[in-house]
């Protein structure tokens, strides 16, 4: 990842066609001189890259939020009208960081799920998030094989969803897999308890 997709990137990016790449090999050459795969680490193709380390630059400057961004994820469903200084997602949070000192015209980043560790809690939470992540795919692991149909669809819908938990940011990721896991399996327990309590009586 960090040297083939930035060397794939010269061949697919290029303005050559692939004849001229063909009889003339030196045109890639002259695209990788002055950065060539450093340079594709500043592109969009390298978001995740570019918005952790503008978290660690926010960090740099007004410290961790031990926590308190976690907080707000964890605590997404609560009405901002009950708390009115809940915390905006990580990747609004350093959007913001980079539109007030660096002059950038959208807020709407994304926020790598290692990033968000750091935010919180510094180089434990870079070590700890992906224990607690480990963890939970374990349980998911034990679901894909469980007897019943509502975890094993949800264990597969993790599987896919990860892609985007992992890109962030963690309010978003978070509360996009809460809110169907509910609906899918908690829900429909619920209701079922219910009406075998129901019958009983």
């Amino acid at each position: 990842m960090i040297i083939v997709f930035p060397l794939t990137a010269i061949i697919t990016h290029s303005d050559a066609t692939l004849a001229e790449i063909y009889n003339n090999p030196l045109i890639l050459i002259n695209q990788m001189k002055g950065g060539g795969i450093i340079r594709a680490f500043n592109t969009l193709n390298y978001d995740a890259f570019f918005n952790f380390t503008a978290s660690i630059d926010y960090v740099d400057k007004n410290g961790f939020s031990f926590g308190y961004q976690l907080l707000g994820g964890l605590l997404f469903f609560v009405p901002r009208s009950f708390w009115t200084s809940k915390p905006v997602s990580s990747g609004e949070l350093v959007g913001d960081y980079l539109v007030n000192d660096f002059g950038f015209n959208f807020t709407n980043l994304s926020n790598p799920y290692v990033s968000e560790g750091f935010l919180n809690f510094g180089l434990i939470g870079v070590i700890i998030y992906p224990i607690i992540l480990a963890y939970v795919l374990i349980i998911m692991l034990q679901w894909i094989k469980s007897k019943n149909h509502l975890k094993r669809i949800m264990s597969f819908y993790f599987a896919m969803h990860l892609l985007f938990f992992l890109r962030g940011d963690f309010t978003n990721g978070f509360s996009y897999y809460i809110a169907p896991l509910i609906a899918v399996v908690y829900l429909p327990n619920f209701i079922e308890y219910i009406i075998k309590n129901i019958v009983k009586r």
